[in-house]
């Protein structure tokens, strides 16, 4: 059986971005769809769309996109900085500090 997948244009709508930030997000790395078609578009499994409402939770407290991807590829979950309204201190390991939003991640 094969898992369920969405394309752009739906999750877009779904998740009320643009089509353009769903690239722009692929792109920076963010969120980069697990799946492609033979014809190279985009599909997102549900473990995708599960990132994908997470850094939609945690843009919803202010963090910058680079703070998100380093919270979230740093397998910090995100419930703990939701629950700490994304002001969780903490030293990120060196060179992966993020400048400028005021936020970190623990």
């Amino acid at each position: 059986m094969s898992e369920s997948t969405w394309k752009v244009d739906p999750l877009a709508e779904a998740a009320g971005l643009t089509v353009r930030t769903l690239h722009h997000w692929d792109t920076i790395g963010l969120l980069t769809p697990s799946r492609r078609t033979p014809a190279g578009h985009r599909e997102y499994t549900e473990a995708d769309v599960g990132r994908l409402y997470q850094v939609l939770a945690l843009r919803g407290l202010g963090l910058g996109l680079d703070t998100i991807a380093l919270c979230l590829d740093a397998g910090v979950d995100p419930a703990r900085v939701l629950r700490a309204g994304g002001r969780v201190a903490r030293t990120v390991p060196a060179g992966r500090g993020v400048e400028g939003d005021g936020h970190a991640c623990d």
